[in-house]
């Protein structure tokens, strides 16, 4: 029951830092995983999400084809928050799924303190296509990560994957050619 609460939360977290919080609609639930409608002040997508403890990873895709991988970690303690001198910095995380590929990244952190969530703004040209469909295709996902001289590996289950990754990306692009058709009608 804990999990499948803090998957609907995930479904509501800012597709971008301070983003006001998104309504979520059209929610389907895949094993592990999540996939819904989330819409802000400014703009909608589709969000394929799940849950590993505090961390959630998102598949995002937004109206004009294009994706991205997001990740965030809540409930950071206070105490750990007040050690911080900066709210942003750098860290490289690696991500396998599997024994397939590994992909070693360098992402922005960013603290958001009035929400007790870091969030990772993962490259999405160095994890790409191949790591979508690593996802899909894979059982299970670890995030591995140094702080202060400490290794931390992050595991996600992957039922569910394909089918929320994949029906939010046909959702987008359904979307995406429908507005194309529409617009047509004025040319």
């Amino acid at each position: 029951m804990k999990k499948l609460v803090t998957l609907i939360l995930a479904l509501s977290l800012p597709f971008i830092v301070n983003a006001e919080t998104g309504r979520s609609t059209d929610i389907r639930y895949h094993g592990d995983w999540s996939s819904a409608r989330v819409c802000f002040a400014d703009q909608c997508i589709w969000r394929a999400s799940t849950v590993s403890g505090d961390t959630i990873l998102s598949v995002d895709f937004a109206d004009n084809l294009t994706y991205g991988y997001v990740l965030y970690t809540q409930n950071i303690p206070l105490s750990v928050m007040n050690q911080w001198d900066t709210d942003t910095d750098f860290i490289t995380l690696d991500f396998r799924v599997d024994k397939r590929q590994k992909y070693r990244v360098s992402a922005e952190r960013t603290l958001i303190r009035n929400e007790h969530t870091l969030y990772y703004d993962l490259p999405n040209k160095e994890l790409g296509n191949q790591f979508a469909d690593d996802l899909r295709k894979g059982n299970t996902l670890r995030i591995r990560f140094h702080i202060n001289d400490e290794t931390i590996i992050e595991s996600f289950s992957l039922k569910g994957a394909n089918a929320a990754i994949s029906r939010a990306d046909y959702k987008s692009e359904k979307i995406y050619i429908d507005k194309e058709k529409e617009n047509a009608y004025f040319e």
